[in-house]
């Protein structure tokens, strides 16, 4: 394309400086502003006529609507009234094209550093796609996104992003890079959510192959086998899927996937070990991973899935306590006084308010102090039951977490999603998931096709959470697998536990 050059001055107070990039409609070059002295700006320039995928304007009104620290800021837009160009003027980052980086490295990238891109990126889309409607980015590849100063991943470049359409059955212009670009984007269907998490999976793959592949095939897999990089495989076959109803459902659950892989980089745990070997993740943040489980209405189930998820991780080695947070809330106390009768658990336990099950502390009540001391300790993972509690401490600590369970009947979603929403807290956040107590197939699958962005999930019935069986084990696992996917379903029920199931029913 044809327009001004370096030495310009566009808009009367950008003076072009450097050629950053360009590509076939648009160049983009380091400017500095004239009115705001040392003030460095990108601006991407498009010459006029050049109408492929988004137009400048519609680019620069769908970026100025976003604020997300992995998304460029738009500063300024103007169009020159005698060239026709369009100036779309935005924050400088001071770093590297992602491939550029990767050639620059004296070394291959690990494991560790591919899941760390993978989570970032992760979470740039799923602003993206959590917004209403969701914004498609359709062209991720490694020239447009950015390593910071810092070794943080930028998005840069949305000239042919739109925004999703319920009511469209395919993409009316067919674009993406070559190798990038998920299969749907060819025709057939309309791209979504899903078709960005294929081009995430094909720049990890190329990255992770150094460029020799981008599309999962088996001499990939035999390449990451060969390189040290073979847990990443089951996330990235399953990005790379040719249908789309074959991935990840959203960001937030690649995002868990990869964060699961960083985690367990240092050394799988065995039963009992879990406190050596939580994962880098939690361990470099000084922290244990926490799950935060509230009701939609009391009763709805929160204690029976926190006491469930607790013991399916003790049992696969993760040092976890589980936390009654209401301190109107009476299950653990009557859970320790059936314990004491069976002689599981010493005769101070209900008094003291803290005993320990199976391998799990329990907890009710707890201070400030206590929080703190369990929130900075070196245990992998804390399970908060915070049952209908709406307290500000409670709705912060949901808030938070690493994952968030809204526990809900399944008629709630026979209601407006707008309604759901008034309802449940942090709506809209990563890692919230809905998990529906004896919920059939349908109801799920009825759910699913909402327009809420939350994904959901079902619990079926079980009597005994301390030794579920195999159809609660599953899908309990299954909503642990969001932040530990490479996990074993753990031994089957025994002995004395089948008994207090029993005063599990009675009591609660």
């Amino acid at each position: 394309m044809s327009g001004p050059d370096c030495g310009d001055v566009v808009a009367g107070r950008y003076r072009l400086l450097k050629l950053l990039g360009e590509g076939g409609i648009s160049k983009v070059y380091l400017a500095a502003d004239l009115k705001l002295s040392g003030k460095r700006w990108a601006v991407k320039i498009t010459a006029a006529g050049e109408t492929a995928g988004v137009a400048a304007e519609e680019e620069a009104h769908l970026l100025t609507a976003l604020n997300h620290h992995r998304l460029p800021t738009i500063i300024d837009f103007v169009t020159d009234p005698l060239t026709g160009c369009d100036y779309l003027v935005m924050d400088y980052v001071d770093g590297r094209h992602l491939n550029q980086y990767v050639s620059d490295l004296k070394q291959r990238l690990t494991v560790e550093r591919l899941a760390v891109i993978g989570m970032q990126i992760c979470e740039g889309l799923s602003y993206l796609h959590g917004l209403d409607p969701p914004i498609i980015h359709r062209d991720l590849k490694p020239s447009n996104l950015m390593v910071d100063a810092s070794g943080d991943i930028r998005f840069i470049d949305f000239g042919i992003s739109r925004r999703y359409s319920f009511h469209r059955d395919e993409d009316t212009v067919k674009l993406g890079t070559v190798g990038f670009a998920a299969p749907e984007q060819y025709g057939g269907s309309q791209s979504d959510g899903r078709s960005d998490l294929y081009s995430l999976g094909a720049v990890l793959l190329y990255l992770a192959t150094e460029g020799r592949y981008s599309f999962w095939c088996e001499k990939a897999e035999q390449l990451l086998g060969r390189r040290g990089l073979s847990s990443l495989n089951p996330v990235l076959s399953k990005l790379l899927a040719q249908e789309k109803e074959e991935r990840y459902e959203s960001a937030d659950q690649t995002y868990f996937a990869l964060r699961g892989i960083l985690q367990s980089c240092s050394q799988q745990p065995s039963a009992g070990s879990g406190r050596e070997h939580r994962g880098s993740a939690a361990a470099s943040a000084h922290r244990p991973l926490t799950i935060a489980i509230m009701n939609g209405f009391p009763g709805a189930g929160s204690t029976h899935t926190s006491v469930l998820l607790a013991h399916i991780l003790a049992k696969l080695g993760f040092e976890t306590a589980v936390i009654e947070t209401d301190s109107k809330a009476s299950a653990f106390r009557k859970l320790a006084a059936a314990a004491i009768e069976e002689g599981l658990i010493d005769e101070q336990a209900e008094a003291a308010r803290a005993f320990s099950l199976e391998g799990v502390e329990y907890l009710s009540s707890p201070s400030r102090a206590e929080r703190l001391e369990l929130l900075t300790s070196d245990r992998a993972c804390i399970v908060f039951d915070q049952g209908a509690s709406r307290s500000k401490e409670d709705l912060e600590e949901f808030a938070r977490a690493d994952l968030a369970i809204w526990v809900e009947g399944a008629g709630v979603w026979r209601r407006a999603e707008a309604e759901f929403r008034e309802t449940c807290p942090a709506t809209g956040r990563r890692g919230l998931i809905c998990v529906i107590p004896f919920a059939s197939e349908a109801t799920v699958k009825r759910m699913r096709r909402l327009k809420s962005p939350v994904p959901v999930y079902a619990l079926p019935a079980e009597d005994n959470p301390f030794q579920p069986g195999a159809a609660a084990m599953e899908a309990a696992c299954q909503l642990l697998k969001l932040i530990f996917p490479t996990i074993a379903e753990p031994v089957k029920r025994f002995g004395s536990f089948a008994r207090l199931r029993q005063r599990w029913k009675g009591r609660m």
